[in-house]
Order: structure tokens, then sequence, then C-alpha cells
């Protein structure tokens, strides 16, 4: 970085103050157009009183002179027309008081003088009413002659009414004369008001680009000039070039804060590029576990991933057993070696119920699990899940030269944060298994139901038809089991279909797929086994349930039977239904026969029939 790079901000710099300057006089000139506007109110309250003034002065001069119209008026048409030109004067004044009336309410101008000349208004209203009436009313009824009437108006209109008339004209010019010399000096004293305005931002004005340009040049001569050396000084460091640029001898301390700053900044850049590449990798990873579809997929997504994320460490996964009295291994990483089977008490982990560090404290105890002495530095973290410790995640420091604490200390981190997620993905999977067992058991008799009979035996039909392989179907029903029911209760009932059950699934067994299927009604299903097979199949399970002891309320129940339909896909049937159906109506052909026995369906399909033997 240069001195002429820096120097570019410098002079944009300059010009946003001249900007601003600029932008400054503008308001300066606003507000000088807003002090001058206040300052011109008072004065245009002064014009317009004048104004209302001079009305007033008008209005009054249009009355004495209808007063001198009426005076000469004799005819009758005349004086009406008089009379209403008199009616508009005085109106006008009125308006013209009211305007004098409504500019004082402002404030602006002295209100002393309104009293005294609306005094002199009423004094002349009243002498003319006084000599008005009586002097024209004689003049007019009066056959005077016209000298003589001519003298006694004259008298009327310019001597009887001259000292009001003129004590009102008199007082009006004395108003204006005041409000004149007022606006006067107001417009002086505003006119002086403003000029120390102009001149007190006329000197600021000018003072802003001086100090502009002081600012400036002790930014370039105090801040450009040291900052141009740091910066060339950094740039020989980023390329190798340690020596010290010339005229830096006196901003080394400034150097050297700036460069401890910059690398400390450094380091943080990488420890946060670091955490967010493992964040963004164990956040794919739990996406990728809870896409599991078993656990032992699950485990192996764990081993890749561990062993890529920590690559330092050999690992092993242990999972709790489904009696939960040992830990069966599930997984392994980067050649670790252990046992098949573990015990909660092998662990300090375990026995503890936290993590355990070996390698790292004065006084510790290995292990049981890990066999080799040599193992020494190692941690075994329990996995929980839902408050409950489902599994034991151990890691081992795989290298055989001396233990890095630091890089042990930061693969037990990457452990603690790879067993949250692993927690979670082992308890939804259980969760997810528990859900599905659930929903595919009976729960009475433990065998499967109608719903996973239906799934698993379209399958089987589908992939027999795809290799050419026979299915076959038995359906097996408990003799008179309605009766059975009625004479010693239902719990007695739930015990037979138990025992039936158990014998069924031992029947069936390692092919078959024993199901409950409603009631007393049994189907098993035995892929891959041809109908002879089956018919042997069912007629062992027929003796087994016949020779079958029950014990119920400490005493044994009668001796009970079952019946059994044989069907085979696909001489029975093209389909499961159709196969479900044979079976069901051969079921019928060996409870109409005596019960107690197996009979196999023909080739053909043959109708169900609807008459039920209990």
């Amino acid at each position: 970085m240069s001195s002429r790079t820096l120097r570019t901000p410098l002079l944009a710099w300059l010009a946003v103050l001249a900007l601003v300057a600029v932008v400054a006089a503008g308001f300066a000139l606003v507000g000088l157009s807003r002090i001058r506007a206040e300052a011109a109110r008072p004065i245009a309250a002064d014009v317009r009183m004048i104004r209302a003034l001079h009305d007033l002065g008008d209005a009054m001069s249009r009355v004495r002179i209808n007063a001198v119209k009426a005076a000469f008026s004799i005819d009758r048409n005349q004086r009406d027309e008089v009379d209403w030109q008199a009616v508009r004067s005085r109106a006008r004044v009125d308006a013209a008081f009211a305007s004098i009336k409504a500019i004082l309410v402002e404030g602006h101008t002295s209100a002393a003088f309104l009293p005294t000349l609306e005094g002199r208004w009423q004094d002349y209203l009243k002498a003319q009413e006084a000599l008005g009436p009586a002097s024209l009313l004689g003049l007019r009824t009066e056959a005077a002659p016209l000298n003589e009437a001519i003298g006694r108006l004259n008298e009327l209109v310019n001597v009887a009414t001259s000292n009001p008339y003129g004590e009102l004209v008199g007082t009006l010019s004395a108003v204006m004369r005041g409000v004149e010399s007022g606006t006067t000096d107001r417009l002086a004293a505003a006119d002086a008001r403003l000029g120390l305005v102009i001149l007190v931002l006329a000197a600021t004005a000018a003072a802003i680009p001086v100090l502009s340009l002081g600012l400036g040049l002790f930014f370039v001569g105090r801040v450009t000039g040291p900052l141009a050396k740091v910066a060339a000084s950094l740039e020989r460091m980023a390329v190798g070039d340690a020596t010290e640029p010339d005229g830096l001898s006196d901003d080394r301390r400034e150097f050297g804060r700036i460069a401890a700053h910059l690398e400390r900044l450094r380091t943080n850049m990488q420890h946060g590029q670091k955490s967010e590449a493992e964040r963004r990798t164990l956040s794919q990873t739990s996406d990728w576990l809870q896409s599991a579809k078993s656990e032992e997929e699950l485990c192996r997504m764990v081993s890749t991933v561990l062993s890529r994320l920590i690559p330092d460490c050999r690992g092993a996964l242990y999972v709790y057993s489904g009696s939960r009295d040992t830990l069966d291994l599930a997984g392994s990483w980067n050649d670790a070696e252990g046992p098949e089977t573990i015990h909660p008490d092998d662990c300090w982990g375990l026995r503890r119920g936290r993590l355990y560090v070996h390698g790292a404290n004065p006084v510790e105890f290995r292990c049981s699990h890990v066999p080799d002495p040599a193992a020494r530095h190692y941690c075994c973290l329990p996995i929980l899940a839902h408050g409950e410790t489902i599994g034991l995640l151990h890691l081992a420091h795989a290298s055989a030269d001396r233990c890095d604490a630091a890089a042990f200390a930061e693969s037990r981190r990457l452990g603690i944060l790879a067993a949250e997620h692993i927690a979670l993905a082992i308890a939804n999977m259980t969760l997810r298994e528990q859900l599905r067992d659930q929903s595919i058991r009976d729960v009475l008799t433990g065998l499967y139901n109608r719903r996973y009979l239906l799934e698993r035996g379209r399958s089987e039909v589908q992939r027999a038809q795809r290799l050419g392989a026979t299915v076959s179907l038995l359906s097996v029903d408990v003799d008179h089991f309605k009766a059975f029911n009625d004479n010693f209760g239902h719990d007695a009932g739930d015990t037979v279909l138990r025992a039936v059950s158990e014998v069924l699934q031992r029947g069936s067994a390692p092919t078959g797929v024993a199901c409950r299927f409603g009631g007393e009604e049994f189907l098993i299903l035995m892929p891959g086994t041809a109908a002879p097979d089956a018919v042997a199949v069912a007629e062992m399970i027929r003796r087994d349930v016949e020779a079958m002891t029950i014990r119920y309320a400490e005493s044994d129940l009668p001796r009970i039977s079952v019946s059994i339909g044989v069907a085979a896909y696909p001489g029975s049937g093209r389909t499961l239904q159709e196969v479900m159906r044979v079976a069901d109506a051969t079921l019928y052909e060996a409870k109409r026969a005596g019960r107690n026995r197996v009979v196999l369906s023909a080739d053909t399909l043959p109708a169900r029939e609807d008459a039920s033997a209990g």
C-alpha cells in the first residue's frame, strides 16, 4: 500500500467535506429566508394596518359626503338613494374597524389608539344625528328662500359638524403617522439583525474550508504517512522480506500492535473456519444418520464419519443389548481392537456415568475392556439420550509416538460433539423400530398381525412370480373356541390363544411367518415351501396343539384342537387374496369333516362356503 493509494481516500474525504460545506451554505440561506420572513411578519401587519386606516378614512369621507348629499336632497327619490348610500358607507366604516381589530388581535401593533378613534367616530355620528334631522326637516317643510336655505345647509354641514369631523380626521392622521413611524423603526431593526446574521454565516462558511484543509493536512502528516510505512512493512513481510523499511523506527510500537492484532485475527479466522467446517460436517452427518433404515446401517455410517472426522484416533461404538446387561460392539474404525461384548462394570465411564479420560491424571485406573497395557491415552464417553445411557463411544490415541495432549483434547472435543448426534440418531432409530414393531405385532400373542401378513404376503407372491417359486399358506382355526370362551371366560380364552401362538411360532420356524388374522383364526405364510411340505408342517402343528396341556387358575383346561386348511401359490390362485380365499374355504372343509385335521386344497379355485361350523 503506497502513499498515493492512501491519498485517494483523503481526497475523497475532502470532497465530501466540500459537499458538506455547500449543503451547510444552502441550509444557511434557507434559514436566512425563514429569519427574514419571521422579521417581516410585524412589518406586514403594519402595512395591513395602514391600508385599513386608509380604508377607514375613505369610508368616513364617504359618510360625510353622503351627509352633504342628504342635506341638499329635497325630492323623496333622491333622499331614499342618499339614505341607502349612507347605510353602505357606514357598513364600510364598520368593516374597516373590524379589520383593524383583527390586525390588533395578532399583537404586532399597539391597540392604544383604537378607543380614541372609535370615540371620535361616535362623537361625529352623534353630532350628525343631533343636527341633521331637525335642520333638514325645517328646510324641507318651510318655503324658505334659496339663499337662506343654502346658508343654513352650509352651516349644518361645514360649521355644526366641523369640530367632530376635524377631531376624527386629526385622530386618524395621528394614528397613521404613528403606525408608519413604527413600521419604519421595525424595518431598520430587522435589517440590522439580518446583516449581523449574514456576517456570522459568511464567517462560518469561510472557516469550514480552512478547517477542512487543516484537518486534511493533519491527517496526511500524522496518519497517512505512518500508515503507509506500516502497510509497506506488511507487504514486505507477506513476500518473506522481514527487513524494516526506512522511517519505521519511530512507529515500531504501532507496527507491533497492528502485527499482533493481525496475527490474532488470522488465528481466530482459522479456528472459526475449522469450527464451521466441523459444524457443517456434523450437520450433514446428522442428516445421514436420521435417514438410516436399520441399526446396522446406522453403525456403518458412524464408523465411516468418525474415521474421517477424527483420523488420529482409533474408535469403537458399543450399544446396549436388548436385555440391558451387556453392550455389543456395533462398529469400529481405524483398525481399533476390542472385545465383541463388554459388561457395564468393565468401563469406568459407564460406572461413573460421565466422560472418563485415561492418561491425563496422576491417579487413574485402566478399564477392563481395554486389554492392551500400551493403550495409555484413551477416553470412554457414555452416549446418553433422553436421560438414559444407550451406548459407549471409545476413542484411543492411534499413534505409537508420544501423545500430543492438545491434539488428543481436540479429538475428545470432536468425539463429544459427535456423540450428541449419534445418541439422537440411535434413540430415534430405537423409537422407530419400537413403533414399527407395535404396528405389525399382535398385542396378545406377540405374533405378526393382519397388516404385516398382507404386506409380506404380497411381497412374497411377487417374488415367487419373478423366480417361479411356490408360496404356501396355512389357515388355522381353534376348534369350538366360542364355546370354550363362554364356559371358562375370556381370560382362559386369552391363555389358550397365547399357548397356540407359541406352538405356531415354533412350528413355522425358521422360514414361515405366523400371524394372528383375527379372533381365534391364524395364518402361516411359508415362502418357498411346496404344498406337500406345508401339509407336513401343518400336521406337526396339529399334533403339538392336541398334545398340549394348558394350566389356568391352578387347574388344567380341557384339551383343545385346531383345524388347518392348506393352499399354495400358484396352484390355488394367482394373487395373495385368491390363495387366502382358497385356504379359508379348505379350512371350512376341515371343519365340516369333523375338525382336528389338515385338509389340502385342490388345484382348482373352489368357491368359499358361507356356512359356519362354530
